[in-house]
């Protein structure tokens, strides 16, 4: 089945919240320090600050992106639909409208890594972690328009 990519609403905040939570509960190398609600108020607040779109199919969102000044600031998809496609579409929304784009991610989120890098990102900068909140070593990407 084919995702609709449409503007994220605030309603979708709990949507995002689930799927966020669901990521780090499968995320075993990553400490939780966020709480559900913490979540739920992230969502809230890349809906209200960025370009924030979702995946949706029977009206169940599935995945989000959230994008601010050519950086993705969240790209996440609900567990059950980690499919090439509903990946592939909402990157494929921001970059239709994007020459470049900048996205940080861990080191250890190795399938994170590959899929951007299948899609024309390359690694330009590595840390300790020491900037994060989770203190865990991450990777600057960035995508330059060409793949």
């Amino acid at each position: 089945m084919t995702p609709v990519i449409e503007k994220a609403l605030p309603a979708d905040a709990g949507a995002i919240a689930i799927i966020l939570s669901g990521w780090f509960h499968e995320a075993n190398w990553m400490q939780r320090i966020h709480t559900y609600e913490g979540d739920r108020g992230f969502g809230r607040h890349l809906i209200e600050v960025c370009d924030a779109h979702v995946a949706r199919v029977d009206s169940m969102v599935i995945g989000f992106l959230a994008l601010q000044d050519g950086g993705v600031q969240a790209l996440y998809f609900h567990p059950n639909w980690r499919v090439k496609r509903v990946r592939e579409a909402l990157l494929d929304c921001v970059k239709g409208t994007c020459q470049r784009l900048v996205l940080w991610t861990f080191q250890a989120n190795i399938e994170a890594r590959r899929f951007y890098e299948r899609h024309g990102f390359e690694n330009v900068q590595f840390t300790d972690g020491a900037s994060n909140d989770e203190k865990l070593p991450d990777v600057q990407m960035v995508w330059e328009g060409r793949e």
